[in-house]
């Protein structure tokens, strides 16, 4: 839980971070089914107090401990959803039968097929250099926020496309393949924002790795 600790300090100071049992009697959890199937949470804190043996880090200090979390969260990738859903779409379309041949066999399907799995291998690369950076104790020009933004972003992409490509049967949730693609266009939708949204990510590239001035 973040908190305010001091009222005074610039916005982004003045805050500390605390562990909160959520087990508490003053803590209320509201669930929330989402659009893609998963499930998030709504938590009210009434009358809440929390001892200083909860706090993580200094006192004011919680952003700094944060950040190591997101920079951790910001190097994730979509690949191994992307990747399940392209080979998916690429059964998928072998099935499918259009116009009296079979979807596969045509060439707009095979461009568009070839383009998500190359930004399959690209996201995979991506967070690759995020791990080889780290073990090898390189700078690191803001390759988590590069990272996923370029994966979330063709991520939902992709799905959009792909999802159009093997209608009708990816609406109807045909196959257990058609529903997979529906699922990841419903899950692709919040994509861009888990672990800060993508206009974060480009602010964070702007400035550690082309040094434009602060925007935020």
């Amino acid at each position: 839980l973040l908190t305010r600790t001091d009222p005074d300090a610039p916005k982004h100071k003045g805050i500390t971070l605390f562990m909160v049992p959520l087990k508490n009697e003053n803590v209320t959890i509201q669930e929330v089914k989402t659009f893609q199937e998963e499930r998030t949470n709504i938590t009210y804190y009434d009358g809440l107090m929390v001892p200083d043996e909860n706090r993580l880090g200094e006192v004011n200090g919680g952003l700094q401990v944060l950040a190591l979390a997101l920079e951790i969260e910001q190097g994730m990738t979509f690949a191994p959803y992307h990747r399940r859903m392209v080979a998916s779409a690429e059964k998928l379309c072998g099935e499918m039968i259009r116009d009296g041949r079979r979807v596969l066999e045509e060439d707009d399907t095979r461009r568009r097929l070839t383009r998500a799995a190359a930004n399959v291998l690209a996201s995979d690369c991506l967070r690759k250099r995020i791990m080889w950076v780290t073990a090898e104790g390189k700078p690191n020009f803001a390759y988590g926020p590069a990272s996923k933004m370029f994966s979330s972003e063709v991520y939902r992409q992709d799905a959009f496309d792909l999802l159009n490509l093997t209608a009708p049967e990816s609406l109807a949730f045909a196959s257990p393949e058609a529903e997979f693609i529906n699922q990841c266009y419903r899950h692709s939708q919040v994509a861009t924002i888990y672990g800060g949204t993508s206009e974060v990510q480009r602010s964070q590239i702007a400035e550690k790795t082309l040094g434009l001035p602060r925007s935020r």
